[in-house]
Parts: C-alpha cells; sequence; structure tokens
C-alpha cells in the first residue's frame, strides 16, 4: 500500500463583514458579465445591470456571484444588504466607498 500525503493552502476570501447578508435572485439583462462584489443597479424594466455611477442613488444591490449574460439575459443573485469589505467590491470607474457611504447606509448594507 502507498500512502501519500498531499498539502495545499487555503486562502479564505475577504468579502464578507460582520453582519448577516439578504439576497434576492435577480435577472441580469443581456450585456455583458457581471461579476461578484459589483455595484448593479435595475433598468427601466426591472433587470439588472452595471452602476455606472452616474446617479449613485439608483444602487440596488452588490451582487453575490459572477453572471455570464453576454449572450441571454440571466438569473443570478445579488445582495439587497449586509456587511462587507469595501476592498471586495467592484465601484464604476472613478467613484469609491466616499461616493457611495449614503446610499449604502440607506439600503442597510455595512461596508467595512
Amino acid at each position: 500500500m502507498n500512502l501519500s500525503i498531499e498539502t495545499s493552502t487555503y486562502t479564505p476570501e475577504n468579502f464578507y463583514g460582520k453582519k448577516d447578508c439578504t439576497a434576492n435572485e435577480i435577472v441580469v439583462l443581456q450585456s455583458g458579465k457581471v461579476v461578484k462584489g459589483q455595484l448593479v443597479k435595475k433598468d427601466a424594466s426591472g433587470k439588472i445591470i452595471p452602476d455606472d455611477g452616474v446617479d449613485v442613488t439608483t444602487l440596488y444591490g452588490i451582487m453575490a456571484e459572477d453572471v455570464d449574460a453576454t449572450t441571454a439575459d440571466k438569473v443570478g443573485v445579488c445582495y439587497i444588504n449586509g456587511s462587507f469589505q469595501d476592498s471586495a467590491l467592484t465601484y464604476p470607474a472613478g467613484k469609491t466607498l466616499e461616493d457611495y457611504k449614503d446610499v449604502f447606509r440607506t439600503l442597510g448594507f455595512e461596508i467595512i
């Protein structure tokens, strides 16, 4: 009998903060990819699109998973409140936590 021990390294994901999260099933509009941690909003039809940062008050949530909607609308999961690490979030170009601080508070997000 030939026994061997395999070793590996596990690096935990630094995504969640200190309190529970609430997630909703959503539909991502056929328009490309959204990634876990990306800030998103709803379009006029109620489907999810990447937040462009033009009006931060339209923020809907934070993506809980990667969704590839390049060829068709796709179902995914989006956090609508909870606690997250700022470093794990993907903001629109030129935007930071400071730009979203008030809307995060209103929606029930805690960003640490």
